[in-house]
């Protein structure tokens, strides 16, 4: 047995990933405590093969971690004989020899022959025809042991089943390298691995279930419900082994169907909940001639029209995105920047696009749907977890849609220079659209508003609203609404110091988001019950929305610049500039929590306390920053936010850099030393950072000396 003499690993900070033993023989050898695969293995044809999650677990030298490493390599050899190894495994040579292999070290895939068994890496770089021959010599008999990870691969890479390395042999092994990844204490069980870890006989259970029995056992429930869900987010459609039997399923069982009106509960039943997964899987990777429209989609996003016209359009985009530097760690500061169209894909309906050769094969996609948060992670569903889908633009010419339906982009990566971009869109549904200095009031009020597609867009210079059209059809002051959109977003850009600021920002509006009433990132998302309020000039002009500014806030924070417990706190100082200095009401009124009664009541209980840095969070570290805002300005915290973005200058790594930093920085800025008054918070500034503000007057007038 591969697991003999092995009570439990741990393999320190070399996080796996999930080896998902999908194949016919397939199975799982080590799980972790979620019963993740972190290494499993196979029978193939007449040979063997073994799968690592990372490449460092494969040749350990020592403890339990070691007697797997040898155990598996005996499996896989069917005893011991004459191995090869990979250059990277050559310190493993003692070892096996001590176990009395024969051993050739620095071996690659054109050097198989007279070798009994191979060790290699999954995350290598070999070619098509260096993955025959190793395919080859596992089918006809050998043994193959291959360890690595692509969670780190899919960070800046496409497509982990065709473009990671070690997934191109991933149909021949039965086993998949995922980009989930699973922990590396493990402790073993005296049992082995419960049978429905292995994907085709949870497969066979979850078709028997639906079709002949028997009924899957509550007990097996929840694991089938893992087995198959980590396989259906990352088995593309041509792993027919997999996918065929659960079409063939979901063709029987129908489209399951989700409302504000029909809830869903998530984890209330697992077999329930594999089989929205599956749907999933196959909605988000069906060729878009083979599509349906969703029977939800109608309740969300909305459907079309009957009697909408569908048109071909000849659309210009702006090649030409930035992005924003990583620093602005709430923002989705590298996320693609999406490039409206006007244009909307009815649900289920081929949308026929082409390109120019100048974006194919250079990660510039195609979106479908604005609506791009994931609800796995709620409990109960007002719609379907994911609504949204992208196309990787492959093509000159190309077929795409969406079953929910969607607003249609061109979405480009971080530092794009494509410049402007012609793209012609046929079958699509015309969608309202307003873009500030193109649109005239007279084209907006009397046909942009009116065109059918159910989802809008209100695009100023520097904001984009995502709106349902119903809320736009009577909709007459756009030019001034967005212009005061404007006004708020260059207020918060000019707060945050850093200029210019280089993407235009989005706010989504969803029947339901990932979290929270309202969230940051790119797009920012907000529920649609908020819409009413924010394309209303005269309630935005004179009561605002701390929400929406807040969230604002959050794209604007710089992550060295945050504090710690500071999160939601310094995202609130530009809700608080925008209230009091665009919409020209006081604190108490833009925030409840802001009233004087309220700051008072906050202040005097952290002090009472004994003004612990382990409560310095929130409104009260806000008070904190307030007291320094009302005594200096606003320009004092612009002043040293922008000291951050000097790329030149060394960024706090730590807690106890940030805080002093901080310290430094904004005494500097306010020409006072404030470390008395920030020691007073409790803040741990140290006598190094005093030292260099000790030529600054000390703030004496600081508003805690006689209160607190």
């Amino acid at each position: 047995m591969i697991t003999d003499g092995v009570s439990s690993v741990d393999y320190g900070s070399s996080w796996p990933s999930l080896i998902l033993p999908f194949g016919q023989w397939a199975f799982p050898i080590i799980s972790d405590w979620d019963q993740r695969p972190i290494v499993s293995a196979a029978y193939v044809g007449q040979g063997r093969v073994v799968g690592y999650g990372h490449e460092s677990f494969v040749a350990q030298t020592s403890g339990s971690e070691m007697t797997l490493s040898i155990n598996a390599m005996k499996w896989a050899c069917d005893g011991v004989g004459t191995i090869g190894l990979w250059n990277d495994f050559n310190h493993f040579e003692d070892e096996l020899v001590a176990e009395g292999f024969t051993v050739l070290t620095s071996v690659t895939p054109d050097q198989l022959a007279g070798l009994d068994c191979y060790v290699g890496e999954f995350w290598n770089g070999w070619s098509d025809a260096q993955n025959l021959k190793i395919e080859t010599f596992l089918t006809s008999g050998h043994g193959l042991i291959l360890g690595g990870h692509s969670w780190y691969w899919s960070y800046s890479n496409a497509d982990v089943a065709h473009n990671y390395s070690g997934n191109k042999i991933a149909p021949t092994t039965g086993l998949f390298v995922s980009s989930h990844s699973g922990s590396v204490q493990v402790t073993l069980g005296s049992s082995a691995p419960d049978r429905m870890q292995r994907t085709i006989p949870a497969i066979t259970a979850l078709q028997n279930h639906f079709t002949t029995g028997p009924l899957i056992a509550t007990s097996d429930a929840p694991m089938v419900e893992k087995t198959i869900s980590r396989s259906t987010a990352m088995l593309t459609l041509d792993f027919n082994n997999f996918w065929s039997p659960l079409r063939d399923m979901v063709n029987t069982t129908g489209w399951t169907q989700i409302s504000d009106n029909n809830e869903y509960d998530l984890d209330a039943d697992a077999i329930d909940d594999v089989l929205l997964a599956i749907e999933e899987g196959l909605y988000l990777r069906l060729p878009a001639d083979e599509l349906v429209a969703h029977p939800s989609s109608a309740d969300f996003p909305g459907a079309v029209p009957t009697n909408a016209p569908r048109v071909t359009s000849n659309v210009t985009v702006n090649g030409d995105y930035i992005g924003l530097p990583s620093g602005f760690g709430y923002a989705g500061a590298r996320s693609h920047g999406m490039m409206g169209t006007g244009l909307y894909a009815a649900a289920g309906e081929v949308i026929n696009i082409t390109v120019p050769s100048s974006i194919v094969d250079q990660n510039v996609r195609i979106q479908i749907g604005a609506h791009s948060d994931s609800l796995w992670g709620k409990d109960k569903l007002d719609r379907h977890p994911k609504v949204h889908r992208i196309w990787v633009i492959d093509s000159t010419t190309m077929q795409v849609g969406n079953t929910f339906g969607g607003l249609i982009y061109i979405t480009f990566p971080p530092d794009s220079t494509f410049g402007m971009t012609n793209i012609t869109i046929n079958n699509a549904v015309q969608s309202p659209r307003y873009i500030a200095g193109v649109t005239t009031a007279q084209q907006w009020n009397t046909t942009e508003r009116n065109l059918p597609a159910p989802w809008a867009e209100i695009e100023g210079e520097f904001f984009i609203l995502t709106v349902p059209s119903s809320q736009i059809r009577t909709l007459n002051n756009t030019v001034d609404l967005m212009n005061w959109w404007d006004t708020a977003l260059q207020m918060e850009h000019n707060l945050s110091g850093f200029q210019p600021w280089t993407r235009v920002e989005r706010a989504v509006f969803d029947i339901q988001i990932s979290a929270g009433w309202m969230h940051s990132g790119y797009p920012f998302m907000a529920h649609t019950v908020s819409v009413a309020n924010v394309v209303n000039l005269s309630h935005m002009s004179t009561q605002g929305d701390w929400g929406m500014f807040h969230e604002l806030g959050h794209n604007h924070q710089w992550m060295a610049a945050t504090l710690p417990g500071n999160t939601e706190t310094t995202c609130n100082l530009f809700s608080a500039y925008i209230m009091t200095e665009l919409v020209g009401v006081d604190l108490g009124a833009g925030h409840g929590s802001m009233s004087n009664s309220s700051r008072e009541t906050r202040t005097e209980t952290y002090f009472n306390a004994g003004s612990q840095i382990s409560q310095w969070s929130v409104w009260t570290a806000l008070e904190t920053h307030m007291m320094i805002q009302e005594q200096f300005g606003w320009q004092v915290y612009t002043s040293a936010f922008s000291q951050y973005y000097n790329a030149s200058l060394s960024q706090p790594t730590n807690d106890a850099q940030e805080y002093n930093s901080w310290a430094a920085r904004i005494s500097n800025e306010t020409g006072m030393n404030l470390i008395p008054f920030l020691r007073a918070w409790g803040l741990p500034i140290n006598d190094a950072t005093f030292a260099t503000v000790d030529h600054l007057p000390v703030w004496n007038s600081d508003p805690l000396r006689g209160w607190v």
